[in-house]
């Protein structure tokens, strides 16, 4: 398919929902491409999720405006994160506390700035990624598969601990274990931190995150990730969680320096895997 065809589709879908006929015909004749060439076009862009068609009516979907829009939202991040920031961080106990409205900017935040200073940190310690759930995989897989490649060394272990551990948990780490072998460690059904079910940490050398969602939008993502069964989930599963993950509360981010508060936190944490 050609690029620029795809595009033009696009761009003319924009402002709204057309009549595939009209669509087609509009574009064939302002390109000066066969019908064929649109509707095959179409096709292409529907299978990719990228249009939806219905009742002979062609719209964006609404999945891929969430993507596109989020990789803007990332590049934004990218651009907006103060040098000052960073430089702060890298002195001896300092700490920032971010805001969000919605999981899926805290996320995107959350991968970059940990990325940027998992860059800056000369360490060989193992990094610890302590969650609830681990839904990203089914559920943010864009900054999952950035976080991955980034962030998983083989020089350096990565321990990553489920302290609420579902069926949906087990499923995600036998899918975690064929791709990352050796490079990860998991320890599934035990809470050495004691956290609650909406509090997420990362343990990057000194360097301690903590994200914690609102309550109630947790509470929603609990009922959803207790549900699922197996994986790959639904297409029904995928659109409720999507809802989920873009639902509006309150979500505090931190990023703390604090070597005795980490050496501390590690110290439990260690002892499950040495």
């Amino acid at each position: 398919m050609s690029k620029h065809l795809s595009q033009i589709i696009i761009e003319k879908l924009l402002p709204g929902s057309q009549k595939v006929s009209d669509l087609v015909l509009t574009i064939s004749l302002s390109l000066n491409v066969s019908l064929q060439a649109v509707y095959k076009a179409l096709r292409v862009l529907n299978k990719q999720e990228v249009v939806t068609i219905h009742n002979k009516v062609v719209s964006l979907s609404i999945i891929w405006i969430t993507k596109e829009k989020e990789k803007f939202l990332f590049a934004e991040y990218a651009y907006k994160i103060n040098k000052d920031i960073i430089t702060r961080l890298l002195k001896e106990k300092s700490k920032v506390v971010f805001t969000f409205k919605t999981i899926a900017e805290q996320d995107l935040f959350w991968t970059h700035v940990y990325t940027l200073l998992a860059e800056k940190t000369i360490s060989t310690r193992p990094r610890y990624l302590i969650t609830p759930h681990d839904f990203f995989l089914y559920a943010r897989k864009e900054t999952d598969t950035f976080w991955i490649e980034k962030n998983i060394k083989k020089d350096v272990a990565t321990r990553l601990v489920i302290t609420h551990t579902t069926k949906a948990d087990v499923l995600v780490t036998k899918e975690r274990k064929k791709t990352l072998s050796k490079s990860a460690h998991f320890l599934l059904h035990e809470n050495p931190l004691e956290q609650k079910s909406d509090t997420y940490y990362n343990i990057l050398g000194d360097y301690i995150f903590k994200a914690v969602f609102d309550r109630k939008v947790n509470n929603l993502l609990e009922k959803i990730i207790h549900n699922i069964n197996r994986l790959p989930i639904t297409k029904v599963e995928q659109s409720e969680i999507s809802n989920i993950i873009h639902t509006k509360g309150n979500f505090v981010f931190s990023i703390e320096k604090n070597k005795t508060k980490a050496d501390a936190m590690e110290k439990k944490l260690k002892k499950y895997f040495e």
